[in-house]
This record gives C-alpha cells, structure tokens and sequence, in this order.
C-alpha cells in the first residue's frame, strides 16, 4: 500500500539514456540568453559603447563638433557640402592607402557604392533639412568605404564559387544575401582593429537602420523568409529576437550560432562560414518545399481557368458580350472561339510551368520577392534610403567647384562703422551673389546680399 503522505523523490535520467529528450533540451533558448555570439558590445558594434577616443576627447559626435542647430533653406547646400567634407575626411582616415571618392545620392543616378571604382554613394536625405542624423550618416560612409577597402576578395570568391554552389536564380540571391550578411560584420570588425575611434558611428548607423527600424522582423512572410530574418537578427542585432522567435527557430539558432562563431575571424573562416550557412539554408528551403506539397492537380486546375479567362476577355473585346444586339457571332461560334483560344494558351502556361518547375529550386518556391527585397534593403542599410534632389545636388557641386569657403567671423570682424555690412560669407576663390559665393564666371542674378569677396 503506497503512502499519499510520503514525499516521492523524483530521479532523472542521466544524458544519454533518452537522446530525443536531450535533444530537445539542448536546443531551448531561455529568454535572458545572450545571443550576441561574439560578445561585441553596446548596439553589437565591435568595441561599441564608450571608446578611449570618447573619454580622451569627450566625444567625437559629429553632431556635436561640426552641426548648427538652426538653417534657413538657403544655406542647407552650404551646411551638406561642410558635412559632406568632415565625412570625407573620416574616410580617408579609416585607409589612407585606398583612394575613394564620395557622392550623395540622386533621382536618376547612381543609389549604390561602385567598388571597382572606390565611388561611395550614401544617403543625404538623411540631413536635408537638419544634422540629426550627421552621425548616422557618417558611419554609413564609413561602412561602405570599408567595403571598398575589404570586399573586393570576397566578390572574386563568390563569382568563382557561384556556378558550383547555386543551380537557380533564387539560390544566387539566396548566395548573395548570406555574403552580404556575413561580410557587413567581417568589415566593421576591422574597423575596431584599425580605426577604433570611429566604432560608435557604426553604433549609430546600426541604431538607425535595426534597432528604431521601421522594418517589422515579424511581419507576415513565408516560413523560410522567416528563418532569414533570423539569420539576419542574430548576426546583426540579437535583441531583436523576441521569445516567440527564440521558441520558434530555437534548433534554427543553436546551428547558426555554432556557424557563426568563428566566422569572421579571418577571410578564410568567413568563406567558409558563408556556404555553410547557405548549404543549412538551402537544407532548410528543400525540407519546406517538400513537407508544403504542392497540388500539381490544383495547379491545372487553376491554369485552365486562368486560360478560359483571358480567352473570354479576348473574345467579348473583339466581338462584344454574348446576347448583346450588335454582336457578330452566335453563341456556338463564341464556344468554338473561346475554347480553341483557351486551348492555345493553357498550353502555353503549361510549358512555362514545366519550364519553371525543371530550372527552379526549393529555395525559390519558397522564397517570395517581397522578402528578397526586404532583406537586401536591411543587409545594405537602405530601409529608409531616399535621395537628394537634383537642383541641391546642383548647389552642392557648383559650391564645390567654386571652392566655396565659409566663415563665421561672429564679433571678431564687427566694424566701428555703423555704415559697413557685416559680411555672412566671405568669398575667397569664387565671388559674392547675395548671400552665399558663386563661380568667377558665373554671372550673379541675386540682388545684394551679405556674401563679400575677400579682397
């Protein structure tokens, strides 16, 4: 007879004895687990947080040594141009080995880094109007010269590798994406080798584009699309993992956590971190396709009304609709018509499908094109990106080219003379047109202003 009052002492069960069970186990995520696999620091910059550059100097924010807090729309040109020239200058220091030029984006032009060419194209919308984001803005600069810098190898390795490794088009995307990825977190560990004072501009250009990204990580996509926003999250912003995804992709994450690990460092172990992660990810698109099993059945099914459709539509352009009075064909003639037209294209939708079916892959019959799309905008920092326009791009590269100069002589300058204009500007290469400096050769169109020539 059992006891109900005696205590039972429960025993477990050593590992081993149950490997389904250990399995499982090992594979949970507890919600106050670090996923930051490389222990990186504040906003999962390499060396983020407070820098010795920071408690030297007292901070080297952009926003505070270089930006004004008010700007009239006549002088945002003279503003970005300053900007744009303190970002340059940041970027020369990261290598002054490695020559590049620096560009803000157009309508109509080039919305990408070229780095064949060393040409970095960043955002400028990002401080149109105000210098908000001046610190954002200099770490994507800083991001894509690293690129120029750094990635050039890699770009080689994949073109060689591709033919191998991917048999589709959404495979090279696939390919593309996980280099994209990895790459963005190999480059900016170079920068905290080399140039560690410039980490936290990484730290706010990533505060920008992931941790306040309007970008929902959870909005509705396929299950595979899923996984790569995890993939994504986990080597970029951790914290970005709720405990829904944690319990979700929890085997997911313990794989690509061991992947990673060591991933980045050196090329070599990039490499190889790289196809590992797409050969899971195309393991991953190959087991979904298979368990979704697609209806071929359905499919022809929704060929044929899809062809009787557009026959039907043809037919009543053509020949108006069935019953109308001034219709030239009787109803038999439009049977014969529309199912003959029918015919031809169900054919034609058949062999594209087959087509699709033989050059396709998991990958993409899983992988929609919104999420491509999403995934490449968050891999190359461009969410929000935006352009210029082309009238200000034209202010900002006449100022350039008249060697614009701009000085705040404040109360140094102020004249005794009560009849003297105190000047703004001070115009030393080009010549003064009301407010601001212009080309010698230019003529000036603007009435006086508080713009005077040096001399």
């Amino acid at each position: 007879m059992v006891d109900e009052d005696k205590e039972i002492k429960t025993e477990y069960a050593p590992k081993g004895m149950f490997p389904a069970d250990d399995e499982e186990d090992s594979y949970e995520i507890d919600i106050d687990e670090d996923l930051d696999v490389w222990n990186r620091g504040g906003g999962y910059t390499w060396g983020g947080g407070t820098s010795w550059w920071q408690r030297s100097y007292g901070g080297s924010s952009m926003t505070g040594m270089w930006s004004t807090s008010v700007y009239t729309q006549d002088n945002h040109a003279g503003r970005m141009l300053k900007n744009k020239g303190h970002i340059d200058s940041l970027c020369k220091v990261v290598d002054p080995t490695v020559a590049h030029t620096l560009e803000f984006a157009t309508r109509h032009g080039s919305g990408h880094t070229d780095m064949n060419r060393g040409h970095i194209v960043v955002d400028g919308s990002l401080i149109r109007l105000n210098d908000n984001k001046l610190d954002t803005l200099a770490g994507l600069a800083i991001h894509e010269k690293l690129h120029v810098i750094h990635s050039m190898p890699l770009m080689t390795w994949q073109r060689e590798v591709r033919p191998e490794l991917c048999k589709s088009v959404g495979q090279q995307e696939l390919f593309h994406s996980v280099a994209n990825i990895v790459e963005d977190e190999y480059i900016e560990r170079q920068l905290h080798k080399t140039c560690a004072g410039y980490v936290h501009y990484i730290e706010a250009c990533k505060e920008h584009y992931f941790a306040k990204s309007e970008i929902d990580v959870n909005q509705e996509t396929s299950e595979f699309g899923d996984l790569i926003n995890t993939f994504l999250m986990l080597v970029r912003y951790p914290s970005k993992i709720d405990m829904d995804r944690r319990k979700r992709h929890a085997p997911h994450i313990r794989i690509l956590m061991s992947a990673i690990k060591s991933g980045i460092d050196s090329r070599e172990d990039t490499k190889t971190c790289i196809k590992l992660v797409y050969k899971y990810l195309v393991a991953q698109a190959d087991k979904m396709a298979k368990d979704s099993g697609e209806d071929t059945e359905s499919v022809m099914e929704g060929l044929k009304k899809k062809s009787v459709d557009y026959a039907t539509d043809r037919i009543e352009e053509s020949f108006g609709m069935e019953g109308d009075p001034d219709c030239d064909i009787d109803s038999k003639m439009r049977k014969e018509m529309i199912d003959s037209l029918a015919g031809d294209r169900f054919r034609a939708y058949k062999s594209k499908y087959d087509s699709d079916m033989r050059e396709s892959s998991s990958v993409d019959k899983v992988w929609d094109e919104a999420h491509k799309r999403m995934i490449e905008k968050l891999a190359d920092f461009s969410t929000d990106f935006d352009t210029i326009s082309k009238d200000l791009d034209k202010k900002i590269k006449d100022m350039a080219d008249s060697d614009y100069y701009e000085t705040d002589i404040g109360k140094l300058l102020e004249s005794k003379d009560t009849n003297q204009v105190d000047c703004c500007k001070i115009c030393r290469k080009g010549k003064a047109c009301g407010n601001s400096c212009i080309r010698k050769t230019y003529t000036c169109s603007k009435p006086p202003g508080c713009a005077c020539n040096a001399n």
